[in-house]
């Protein structure tokens, strides 16, 4: 028996080796349908309803749409409706199903046909037939000859595999998705997928394809001129060069992190690259630089009570502490913040601190402590790949159980329709022994305790703390990130169109205070109330946006019958005469607003300086006595070329519009 298992292990080592990091031979480009499918999804992204009209009409109209494409369309209509209500996506699953029937042969089927069941399984919360249902579906998917599915599947199965921890598989899908990229010459894509497939080769250790794959997105990067995402590839390559021991060039490219985030107004991000920078300045023997970069960032940690960023902080002090010769105090600020993260259960952060601590402590020719972490984090990493490991052979067992129940529902199908079910058992043949391969690998590398190495991703923003793609995970508004990939494109296409939008940003006033007074559970509330209430409003409902901390975005869409400053007073109005119980007594809230219309904008550069204008406006109400909104008109001028808001409407560049609440009588 472990002779067989052996064999069975060597057997599948050898064909992942030899698969990893070859493609398809067989090119796999985009049909005409595929493109156009593509075009509407952009022009009409974020209107679920004209999407899914242009879609059915296409398909109308698209009588020589092979089962393939047809079975894209509706997997992709099957995402929009479980937006809306997993009923609607669950009777296109159905529907789905029935067409899975008749095309039984057909792994382009029946990868949408699992992507449909992913997608209502996400609405549904349903994590553990989520992860099984992907997971069927990338099996199909490396089968199926519709590019738009092999990408979709790959890219979003590979979101799976890093969770899991899972680098072969991960590293599998990756490479097909940038196969049909480089395929289609599709830039954004090929940008996309070296990003992803870089941070995967640096979290593996294997940094020379880390650099590789970041230069290919680099360059890709530079022909779309899309920089929204620059910074994190400019971090990508100063941690490869950091681990090549090439500390001067990863300074260089920690900078530009630094300062493409401070550009794009990303403030957060850019605070933890410059922990990174003193990290990095440890590793050069350049104490003084490091603990000057520390308290920069203590002091924006404590000026917006950020607890995560402050216990970061409480890591790099520590670190100062080993290379000054203090163990004492090292010691001490580790364990806080050791124990935060465990905590709150940050098992990734609380990785990469053991791992750091490490290599300080060697740095530090700190030979024990050195070995100690080295034990704590090698502990930490098998339980963490073991854990993993388990859950992925789960995952495998029950896709092959779900293909065996899907081929039994068929069969039972065509039995009724006077057909055997032996054809269809043989036609995922392919399918089933690629199952049984990977779970047979699996087991082997369990029985054997191989270790994949790893180190973790470090992607340290609002993003780590709630793990959905749009919503903000404390008031279930959308987030900055559906601002930046969903609104801004409708903003820009209205804009293009001579429709004007209007971006509206709020404050919450003496939001510090009211958490030093009353706790920041009570903070909590109130930013929860304040969404409540703002989506309360049908005008508002579908357009409230967490950027961060008490900041928020309302956008309001283009309408012939907007009157602006009326829906601005009845936004100031609601927020002052809502207030809010805390501690059984209703506590009085107010906000202060800066709003711009959106026009003349054509590249998303311009939608982030429009929003940088609301800012400015924002502000002057703070200091006009805040519980009040200045708007901005008849601007004369590009909105990045406005530095002081007042000057500027001194000087006739813009009108500005003071608006107060009405009280209530």
């Amino acid at each position: 028996m472990i002779y067989r298992i052996i064999i069975t292990f060597l057997l599948v080592i050898n064909f992942a080796n030899s698969d990893a990091h070859a493609t398809d031979s067989k090119l796999f480009k985009f049909s005409a349908l595929e493109l156009e499918m593509d075009r509407i999804a952009n022009e009409y992204a974020g209107d679920t309803s004209a999407v899914l009209d242009a879609l059915d009409n296409l398909l109308e109209n698209s009588p020589s749409a092979t089962p393939g494409e047809r079975a894209l369309f509706m997997t992709y209509d099957c995402a929009l409706r479980a937006g809306l209500a997993s009923t609607l996506a669950e009777q296109r699953l159905a529907s789905l199903k029935e067409y899975s029937r008749e095309h039984t042969n057909n792994a382009a089927v029946r990868a949408a046909t699992a992507l449909c069941e992913a997608n209502v399984a996400n609405y549904l919360e349903d994590s553990p037939l989520y992860r099984t249902s992907l997971y069927k579906a990338f099996l199909f998917a490396q089968k199926a000859d519709v590019a738009t599915l092999r990408y979709w599947i790959s890219l979003n199965v590979s979101n799976l595999f890093e969770q899991l921890h899972d680098v072969k598989n991960n590293e599998k899908a990756l490479l097909i998705g940038l196969q049909v990229a480089n395929d289609n010459q599709d830039l954004h894509r090929i940008q996309t997928a070296n990003h992803l497939l870089a941070d995967l080769y640096l979290a593996s250790k294997q940094y020379e394809l880390a650099l590789k794959h970041n230069e290919a997105s680099q360059q890709a990067l530079e022909q779309t001129k899309d920089t929204w995402y620059q910074a994190e590839l400019y971090s990508n390559k100063a941690k490869a060069l950091q681990a090549l021991a090439q500390y001067q060039k990863a300074k260089e490219f920690i900078q530009k992190a630094i300062s493409q985030s401070k550009k794009k107004g990303k403030h957060r991000d850019a605070q933890f690259f410059v922990l990174d920078l003193a990290f990095l300045s440890l590793l050069m023997s350049d104490l003084a630089t490091a603990n000057s970069l520390s308290e920069s960032v203590e002091l924006y940690a404590s000026e917006y009570n950020d607890e995560y960023l402050q216990h970061q902080v409480l890591l790099q002090q520590s670190f100062y502490a080993l290379m000054s010769n203090n163990s004492d105090k090292a010691i001490t600020l580790f364990e806080q913040a050791i124990n935060f993260l465990e905590k709150q259960n940050y098992s990734v952060a609380k990785l990469l601190a053991w791992q750091k601590q490490a290599l300080i402590a060697q740095k530090a020719m700190l030979f024990k402590r050195e070995s100690e972490a080295l034990g704590q984090y090698s502990l930490l990493f098998e339980n963490y790949v073991r854990e993993n490991s388990l859950n992925i052979q789960t995952i495998l067992q029950k896709v092959l159980v779900s293909i065996r129940e899907d081929d039994a529902d068929i069969a039972q199908f065509h039995l009724e329709q006077a057909t055997t079910q032996t054809a269809q058992i043989s036609e995922n043949r392919e399918v089933l022994l690629l199952g049984v391969l990977l779970l047979a690998a699996l087991l082997a590398i369990i029985l054997a305790k191989f270790v994949w190495s790893m180190v973790i991703r470090y992607k340290l923003n609002q993003a780590e703390i709630n793990r959905q793609l749009f919503y903000d995970p404390l008031t279930q508004c959308f987030n900055r990130r559906y601002f930046n990939d969903v609104i801004s494109k409708n903003l820009l296409t209205a804009s293009l169109a001579k429709k004007t939008s209007f971006l509206v940003a709020i404050d919450i006033d003496h939001f510090k205070k009211f958490n030093d007074v009353y706790g920041h559970s009570a903070g909590d509330t109130v930013l929860k109330e304040l969404v409540k209430n703002l989506q309360d409003d049908s005008r508002l409902s579908d357009n409230v946006v967490r950027l961060g901390g008490e900041e928020f975005l309302i956008v309001l869409p283009p309408n012939e019958n907007l009157r602006i400053e009326v829906v601005i007073e009845r936004i100031l109005s609601l927020v002052s005469n809502s207030p809010v119980v805390i501690e059984d007594k209703p506590r009085d809230i107010t906000i202060s607003i800066g709003y711009v219309p959106v026009e003349k904008a054509n590249s998303k550069g311009d939608i982030d300086d429009l929003l940088n204008l609301a800012d400015k406006a924002l502000y002057l109400a703070k200091e006009k006595g805040r519980n009040r909104a200045f708007g901005v008109s008849e601007l004369q001028c590009p909105a990045n070329y406005i530095d002081k808001i007042t000057i500027a409407s001194e000087n006739k560049l813009l009108k500005l519009t003071e608006i107060e609440p009405k009280k209530n009588l």
